[in-house]
């Protein structure tokens, strides 16, 4: 049995369009403005990753820049200090991230030649955390 939804839009409200929804799958109604304005960047910002902290040879299209992921890290650690998982890990910068802000960390990846870029980063990390008092 296939289950589906149906939207349609009704009159405009002070928030926005609101819509109702038949079928499976309730959406809220009411969806909650702020008196804000600008992109999620006024958030946090940070530039791109450098080359310098891509590496050599890492040829992965879509490299996130570590003080982004740092501060990702720091934004969902819970008092236990839980585990940070990565399903799509690519070379490894959540792994070194999660090193520097001292959490554990699982990372994924179907591409091999990801996985050689991510454990080169990664260990090269730990090797230079060795020593350090927050390692």
């Amino acid at each position: 049995m296939k289950q589906t939804s149906e939207m349609r839009a009704s009159k405009p409200s002070a928030t926005g369009t609101a819509f109702k929804a038949t079928g499976a799958f309730p959406i809220e109604s009411n969806p909650v403005k702020h008196n804000d304005s600008g992109g999620a960047s006024r958030f946090f910002y940070c530039a791109k990753a450098s080359r310098k902290e891509r590496g050599e040879g890492n040829n992965h299209p879509t490299v996130k820049p570590l003080k982004l992921m740092e501060y990702l890290c720091r934004l969902t650690r819970v008092p236990t200090g839980g585990i940070v998982l990565d399903p799509f890990m690519g070379s490894g910068t959540t792994g070194i991230a999660s090193l520097r802000t001292g959490r554990n960390f699982i990372g994924i990846e179907i591409e091999e030649d990801y996985i050689k870029i991510a454990e080169q980063r990664i260990s090269g990390e730990r090797e230079k955390s060795k020593g350090m008092l927050f390692s």
